[in-house]
């Protein structure tokens, strides 16, 4: 029953790159946020 421990991994390994993902675009948020509001 090593299942849920595998499914446990993966989903940490997707939280690590989407955190990695949100550290790399931080610098363009204030670019995304004034198209958005332009």
């Amino acid at each position: 029953m090593h299942a849920p421990n595998k499914v446990k991994s993966s989903i940490n390994r997707m939280l690590l790159i989407l955190r990695k993902l949100l550290f790399l675009s931080f610098p363009y948020y204030p670019v995304m946020i004034q198209l958005t509001f332009s």
